[in-house]
């Protein structure tokens, strides 16, 4: 991320140093008040290309007004194209690394994929360690609740985790998200699929059980 912010910095600069330079070139040739006022200035016409023009002269306070004008716009028009593209360059560094990120992130070996709390120091995290998933406790102790062994609710913990890195490096869209929430809404979204998830997994682990006992129970009669 400093890499990128170095970069920006030197796009910036590179552009400063454009639009000062134009700037300066433009401020540099005389207009033509000051040529009449003082004919001997450097870019001022001499009396031999002034004989030789053609048409009726012109009101010195006219023309410069006149020239002006499609300077100043001119100008106004490169700050405008300049500002969109520090925009845009800043908005595809951001996304670069941030893709970046999260290639790194899928290559590492272990990773928390986020977790729900229960109750005061209590709660459940889901971690994967390799291409395996687990479902960990966290108290005064750490247990492992469950493997997750279902292929979507493993996409599905992996996604949300992309997503979240999505919205830390792009705040904008955290904004938009927030105006779009209800106010009744008290639980983060985040949760809510990460507690649907548990729930999930919870219900497969008690019918496991129950098939266990039950055949455990079938065997007994036998």
């Amino acid at each position: 991320m400093i890499r990128a912010t170095r970069i920006t910095a030197l796009a910036v600069t590179l552009l400063s140093l454009f639009l000062w330079s134009s700037q300066t070139v433009t401020l540099a040739s005389p207009s033509a008040t000051e040529c009449f006022k003082n004919p001997e200035l450097q870019g001022c016409p001499t009396p031999d290309s002034e004989s030789d023009s053609l048409g009726s002269p012109v009101d010195p306070e006219n023309e410069d007004a006149v020239e002006s004008t499609p300077s100043l716009l001119w100008n106004i028009i490169k700050l405008i194209f300049a500002l969109f593209f520090i925009l845009a360059l800043i908005y595809g560094l951001l996304k670069f690394f941030n893709n970046r990120n999260i290639v790194f992130s899928k290559n590492r070996t272990m990773e928390n994929l986020g977790g729900m709390n229960l109750a005061p120091n209590r709660s459940i995290q889901a971690v994967r360690v390799g291409k395996q998933v687990f479902i960990l406790g966290v108290g005064e102790s750490i247990e492992l609740i469950t493997e997750v062994t279902d292929r979507e609710t493993k996409d599905a913990l992996v996604k949300q985790e992309d997503q979240q890195g999505m919205d830390t490096a792009f705040g904008f869209e955290k904004w938009i998200d927030k105006f779009k929430k209800t106010k009744n809404s008290s639980t983060p979204p985040s949760n809510v699929q990460f507690q649907q998830l548990f729930e999930t997994q919870l219900k497969d682990m008690k019918n496991k059980r129950q098939r266990l006992t039950k055949q455990q129970e079938d065997r007994g009669d036998e």
